[in-house]
């Protein structure tokens, strides 16, 4: 991970690199379907750390497509 420290404040460059507006987002409901398992099991892994992910104002989470696809690289690699 790279972070960019400006002033106070720290950015992680990938947030950086890729605009906000175009990075699809999925619920943890999208993202459990995807991988066979429940909804909690997908915010469990959020909570370990497995998966980054954002929360809505509303308090959903949001799990960016870039950080699945980087999920299932490491996962596919475990089960070589």
């Amino acid at each position: 991970m790279i972070l960019c420290k400006i002033g106070k404040l720290t950015y992680h460059l990938d947030v950086l690199i890729m605009p906000r507006a175009r990075v699809k987002r999925y619920t943890t409901g999208e993202v459990a379907k995807m991988f066979g398992v429940t909804r909690q099991t997908v915010v469990d892994w959020i909570h370990r750390g497995k998966i980054r992910a954002e929360k809505t104002p509303g308090g959903q989470w949001r799990i960016p497509e870039y950080e699945i696809k980087k999920f299932k690289k490491r996962r596919s690699k475990k089960r070589r």
